[in-house]
């Protein structure tokens, strides 16, 4: 019975995304601006991908640098585990994510990092880096990509969608 229910689920789901990407399609094919604003995510998805990769090893390599830190130390110690269970740099995984959303801005334990200068050091350096450098880039990168689209290419965009909706 709960295999039915899944097989049931995951084809409610498939056909569920089929009616939107259908309807994103109509609406590509009516409306000039949707076009514009979809052939705009398209064109800086695809430019994004050198920034995401190197964002994607700046997170890893301090993920791994703060496990580093903090391997071997009383707040990972598995006699103290209890009592510091939620300290997110004893795990590389568990680091990645806290890495992650202090990239997203969650801040946490203001005290996380007393008492371990290196640690300050880098949390200090990945707010500059990460936070306030890459996020500038990448308003950069997107804010060029979408006033290209809309610029240059926004009837070609309209007339292309609305042709291959016919077709």
């Amino acid at each position: 019975a709960l295999s039915e229910d899944y097989d049931f689920r995951t084809g409610v789901a498939i056909t569920g995304a089929t009616l939107w990407i259908t309807g994103v399609s109509f609406l590509k094919s009516t409306m000039l601006d949707f076009a514009v604003f979809f052939k705009s995510v398209q064109d800086i998805t695809r430019h994004l991908f050198i920034f995401m990769l190197s964002l994607l090893v700046i997170l890893v390599a301090f993920a791994e640098a703060f496990v580093i830190i903090f391997r071997e130390t009383e707040v990972c110690q598995s006699r103290c585990r209890e009592e510091y269970n939620t300290f997110p740099h004893c795990t590389f995984l568990a680091s990645l994510l806290k890495v992650y959303t202090m990239m997203m801005g969650e801040i946490g334990d203001v005290n996380r990092y007393q008492g371990k200068h290196m640690a300050q050091f880098l949390y200090c350096f990945f707010a500059f880096l990460v936070v306030i450098l890459l996020s500038n880039v990448l308003i950069a990168i997107v804010g060029e990509r979408h006033s290209v689209i809309q610029n240059e290419h926004a009837e070609m965009v309209f007339w292309s969608n609305r042709l291959q909706f016919a077709a």
